[in-house]
């Protein structure tokens, strides 16, 4: 018989020869659940230049069943959706379209449009304003150093494996 040179804190309570240092429980856990937040810009509906009014479709979105599902993001000229937490990309699909639907006509109804791409063709960042409101709770500090590696790019942000919570 081999000696266990492992303590069982980390192989559990056998060894066997030949096998994983680590039991595995594959499949007992948590599934797992997904969650999406895209960016997008706020565009004139005319010029396609960025327009610096996420104030003015967060305040037509006020009161609506989705208004908490549309936020600011670091500049003016964008805006944020999230999904809920999802546990199907099947259901991911569906919030997705059901947002993007809402925004473009949040934006239609304001005479904008909105984009999703890296960059601006032609807007210059250096006009671009900050936005004022702090976000849960984050300071502007603390959601520049966020938000520094990846802006001006705009890249949607994918969230996953997260166990969805249990009714206890």
């Amino acid at each position: 018989m081999t000696k266990q040179i492992f303590p069982p804190t980390i192989t559990g309570a056998s060894f066997a020869e030949g096998g994983s240092v680590l039991e595995h429980r594959f499949g007992e856990g948590e599934p797992y659940t997904l969650g999406v937040e895209e960016e997008y810009m706020l565009l004139d509906g005319q010029t396609l230049d960025l327009v610096q009014h996420v104030e003015t479709v967060l305040a037509a979105a006020e009161g609506d069943e989705l208004a908490d599902r549309v936020n600011p993001e670091l500049m003016q000229s964008v805006l944020e959706i999230a999904t809920p937490v999802c546990s199907s990309p099947a259901e991911i699909d569906a919030e997705l379209r059901k947002l993007r639907t809402y925004v473009t006509g949040l934006a239609r109804e304001r005479e904008m449009r909105v984009g999703s791409a890296g960059t601006h063709p032609f807007s210059l960042f250096e006009r671009q304003r900050i936005t004022a409101r702090d976000r849960s709770g984050e300071g502007l500090a603390r959601r520049i150093r966020r938000h520094a590696s990846v802006q001006p790019l705009r890249a949607p942000a994918h969230h996953r494996a997260r166990p969805l919570p249990q009714p206890r």
